[in-house]
């Protein structure tokens, strides 16, 4: 994992959080990485989606980058805080980017949301 530099926040100081999210994320957008975000924080149960942080688009939005969102459906095979993982196939949808031009946070997480609520509910 080490060599994916991963940006590793302290979820027990949110704020803290954030601002290293922002300013790491924009560095490593600025030289070309993709980041990846995962707005929910944790794995939900198979067929669900937790409500979605807004870290990711104000990472965005302080980079300057459109959002391709992604739903897939790996809980079915390995379940939210469950060890044993079960055979399957999972899939993964990439959907268009979205971008942020004149978007404000909650609006570019809503969007996003909503695609990956719809594409999830259709991988059910």
């Amino acid at each position: 994992m080490r060599l994916l530099k991963p940006i590793a926040i302290d979820r027990s100081k949110p704020r803290e959080a954030g601002r290293s999210l922002l300013k790491q994320g924009v560095e490593r957008i600025s030289t070309g990485n993709t980041v990846i975000i995962f707005p929910e924080g944790s794995r939900s149960p198979f067929g669900t989606v937790k409500r979605f942080s807004r870290g990711g688009a104000k990472l965005a939005l302080a980079a300057k980058a459109d959002v391709v969102p992604i739903a897939h459906n790996a809980g079915y095979c390995w379940p939210a805080r469950e060890f044993i993982k079960r055979p399957g196939l999972i899939t993964v949808v990439i959907g268009e980017k979205i971008e942020t031009n004149n978007l404000g946070a909650s609006e570019l997480t809503d969007k996003a949301e909503t695609w990956i609520r719809e594409t999830v509910a259709d991988l059910g």
